[in-house]
Formats: C-alpha cells, sequence, structure tokens
C-alpha cells in the first residue's frame, strides 16, 4: 500500500521504493536466514519465509518464529496466504493456520497423509485451502481434506509446483507435466501439445 516491492532472494530480503534499494539480511535484520522462499502482504503487515522460519513485519515490530518458539513444524515455510484474518503456511513437515497461536491442519503425524512436505498454496473464495506437495493436491475446509492424484483425478502429474486461484475461482495448478485448471469439479488441462 506504501509504493513499496520486496523481492525475496536467496541473499537476503531487497526493498525498493522507487529510488532507493535496500536489502535486508542476517547481519542487519532479525531475517532468520537470507533464503527467501515466500512474501506474502496482508494491510500493513508482511510474513516472509525462510529455509529457517519466519519473520513477521508488523506495526508493533517485527517477530522470528521457528520451530523452538512456536507451533510451527518445520523451520522451512515455503508458501504463505492470508485470506479472511487468517494466515496458512506451507511448511516442509505440515499445512499450519495461524491466527493467535499456529496449528498444524495437515501432517503426516496428525492426519497421516502420504506427504507433508508442502511446496504450493492458496485459498479459494469458498475457503477451501489447496495445496501441493510433490505426490498430489490437497484441498482443506473445515476439519475436512481430500487429496487428488493422477490415479483419482485428471492431474496431468502429481508434482503440484504452483496453484493460483483466479478472481473468478478457477484453480490454477501448476505440475510438472502440464497446467490444469479446475473450476466447480470440471478440469481442463493444457500442456506442450
Amino acid at each position: 500500500k506504501k509504493g513499496i516491492i520486496w523481492i525475496g532472494t536467496l541473499n537476503g530480503l531487497v526493498c525498493y521504493d522507487g529510488k532507493k534499494w535496500v536489502t535486508l539480511n542476517t547481519k542487519n535484520s532479525k531475517l532468520p536466514s537470507d533464503k527467501i522462499l515466500c512474501i506474502e502482504i496482508a494491510n500493513y503487515t508482511k510474513y516472509v519465509g525462510t529455509t529457517e522460519g519466519m519473520l513477521i513485519i508488523s506495526n508493533d515490530g517485527e517477530k522470528v518464529y521457528t520451530k523452538t518458539n512456536s507451533g510451527l513444524p518445520s523451520n522451512k515455510i515455503r508458501k504463505i496466504k492470508c485470506k479472511n484474518n487468517i494466515v496458512w503456511i506451507a511448511t516442509s513437515a505440515g499445512l499450519v493456520r495461524h491466527g493467535k497461536t499456529f496449528e498444524v491442519i495437515l501432517s503426516k503425524t496428525k492426519n497421516s497423509i502420504v506427504d507433508d512436505n508442502f511446496i504450493s498454496l492458496d485459498i479459494d473464495n469458498n475457503k477451501v485451502v489447496w495445496a501441493g506437495t510433490n505426490t498430489g493436491l490437497y484441498s482443506y475446509k473445515e476439519g475436512v481434506w481430500k487429496v487428488f492424484t493422477t490415479q483419482n483425478s485428471q492431474l496431468p502429474n502429481n508434482q503440484i509446483w504452483s496453484i493460483v486461484v483466479d478472481g473468478e475461482d478457477n484453480k490454477w495448478i501448476g505440475t510438472k507435466n502440464g497446467l490444469a485448471i479446475v473450476f466447480e469439479d470440471i478440469w481442463r488441462l493444457f500442456n506442450k501439445n
């Protein structure tokens, strides 16, 4: 909202205001790692996911969250999405919901799912959370979760590298072998052919 561009790199967090470049790293900030994996901005709060935990920058200051000081199951924070004042976090050991506390929603330990190494994440207009792993696509809403794979859906591949929900509630699922679009249980597939 202030017009600052936030860029995550493997050498720190770069901020650009249109005139000046500033790089934040472990030496000059509270970042737990210089390897920035994701950034989410909601209102004026910035959520920065790294390989060693999450930094939240808000009006109250900067706070680092890791496995040791929160309910995060892993320090590797791959994707963060905010919707309806709830922060969803895809980690390498589970899907986490953050309100006042961190709560693991999907993991091998909690739900006996096959793969809890989440790499992609988005939320649709019906508050369904979509999360991807290298072995399938998960959907979650109000305690009910489903897993989609090439065996039970039209996914072109089980490696779900990217998920984007557009303004018309289409779920764009980027996989290793093509793109799937899901809208109201209708699947459309695109590949190089």
